[in-house]
């Protein structure tokens, strides 16, 4: 009786073990739905949304204009004389532009801190003589249009990761550069 008891206690102890091992080791946990990737806006993310999406998420835009290098939609901001604009280029959105206002969080300090990394600061034409730059983090997708000085954000640009000269070459990004010379100063 006394081995019978103790054959079952050691049976028991090692499904306990192996279901332990199973659940902290072996399964991995559920990626949070609520996590949303850093370049995404809306749930629109650049390089990954395609056209219907953007419909389905966003619904129809206000407006749209058709160029050479593509369709940009307008969905309305915070501000009634500016939109969010959207370009999408085979079937494909590229490039989001979020246009910030008030009341939304606007600190630029606070944005980079939660970002975290190093970013690259891209000089402007204007931004010597204002003071507002492009705080980029091409590797992530995002850049930042606002002034340090002043602690705020006016645009975020969201697009695919790429590297900064890939960035530095996308149609929304000309007239930015490095160094404030090559910037037409």
């Amino acid at each position: 009786m006394n081995k019978k008891i103790i054959f079952i206690g050691l049976i028991f102890l090692g499904v306990a073990i192996a279901a332990f091992f199973y659940t902290r080791i072996v399964r991995q946990p559920p990626l949070l739905p609520t996590q949303q990737a850093i370049n995404s806006w809306s749930g629109v993310t650049p390089g990954q949304t395609s056209s219907d999406d953007l419909y389905r998420q966003l619904g129809a835009p206000i407006s749209s204009i058709e160029s050479a290098l593509g369709k940009t939609f307008s969905y309305p901001s915070n501000n009634k004389y500016w939109t969010n604009d959207i370009d999408v280029k085979e079937n494909r959105v590229t490039f989001i532009k979020e246009r910030i206002f008030a009341p939304n969080e606007t600190s630029l300090k606070k944005y980079i801190g939660n970002i975290g990394g190093d970013w690259i600061q891209l000089y402007g034409p204007e931004s010597l003589s204002s003071g507002i730059y492009l705080f980029s983090y091409p590797n992530k997708g995002i850049a930042l249009y606002g002034s340090q000085e002043q602690d705020i954000i006016y645009e975020t640009w969201r697009f695919p990761p790429m590297t900064i000269q890939l960035f530095l070459a996308l149609p929304q990004a000309q007239g930015y550069s490095l160094t404030p010379q090559s910037a037409g100063l």
